[in-house]
This record gives C-alpha cells, structure tokens and sequence, in this order.
C-alpha cells in the first residue's frame, strides 16, 4: 500500500539532488576564480585582481551524468603573458636619484631577491617604472625582465595542488548548502 509513497519520495529526492548539483555547478563558474586567485596570491606576491583580470573565460568540455543528473565538465581557462616584476614586490617602484641601487623583487612569498647590479628602472610615462637590463657592456641593447606568467603560477605544481583541495572543500560545502535550501521547499 505505502510504495507510492516510497515511489513519490523517491521521485521528489531525486529532482532536488538535480536541482542541487546544477545550482552547485552554477556556483562553481561564479565563484571559482576568486579561489584559484586567492590560492595563487598565497604562494606569489601577486595581486588578487592581476590574476583574475588573466581568465579568458569559462567553457563547457562536455557532459558527464552523474546518479541520473547531467552535468556539464566545467573548464575555466586563464591566459597571459609573462609579467614584469612591477607586478610583484618591487622595490623601488620609481628609480631613484641617487646613481647606484639595488632593485629587489619578491615573486614568492617569503622570498625577496635581488635583481643583478645590471638592472635598472626606466621611464614608461607612469608611477611605475619597469627593470630592464643591459644586453652588453655598451649602453644598447637593453631588454625588459620578465618574470612569470598567471597560466605557469597556477600549473605550478604545489598551487595546483592547493586549488585542487580549495575547490573540493568549498564545493562540498556548496552541494551541501544547496541540498538543504532545495529540501526545504
């Protein structure tokens, strides 16, 4: 006698688990790139913003069902290419008055370095100044410094490892938010 019942349940469990992964699904595209920027900005020095404005953008790879439910095999692709270290910790910003200093810059947290005796900061029209260093003994050739880029800090071995974590943790907590706001309808 109570197997519609069970039936019924069943039916209306399986239609919020639905509806809970998509909304997780849809969470996932919000808000992964403000956790793969904050795990980034743990290990380099780099700004938050710099990481995220490198996001090309977030694709569909396919679909993959799970338990009865389609779900889309979410991608989110960063781009850019390799920065200068006015990006990081440098120091000075701006080349001072005096005629020999040292620039230093911090692209690891933790790790400051300086810049070899070569280097120097020259005028882009702006507050910042970026390095470049001498190509010979002679006054030219001269070549910018460039560093790293945002697609190589966040393949970076352990940064990878870490995003991989955040975004399993923080989706669990997302599936499970989002199975108690949909069993309470």
């Amino acid at each position: 006698k109570g197997m519609d019942k069970v039936f019924k349940g069943l039916k209306k469990s399986e239609q919020i688990t639905a509806k809970a992964v998509n909304a997780t699904s849809r969470d996932f595209k919000s808000r992964a790139p403000s956790w793969i920027s904050q795990e980034v900005n743990k290990q380099y020095t780099i700004k938050k913003k710099d990481v995220a404005t490198s996001k090309k953008g977030t694709r569909v790879k396919g679909k993959v069902k799970v338990a009865g439910v389609v779900l889309d095999n979410t991608e989110i692709q960063y781009i850019g290419t390799v920065l200068t270290p006015t990006h990081f910790k440098m120091t000075p910003r701006v080349r001072p008055k005096k005629s020999h200093y040292v620039v230093n810059v911090e692209i690891m947290r933790g790790k400051k370095k300086s810049l070899p005796s070569n280097v120097f900061l020259g005028g882009t029209g702006s507050d910042i100044q970026i390095p470049f260093r001498r190509e010979t003994k002679r006054r030219l050739p001269i070549k910018a410094l460039k560093t790293i880029s945002v697609p190589q800090m966040i393949t970076q071995q352990k940064v990878s490892k870490n995003i991989q974590k955040r975004i399993t943790v923080e989706l669990d907590k997302r599936l499970e938010h989002n199975l108690q706001r949909f069993s309470k309808k």
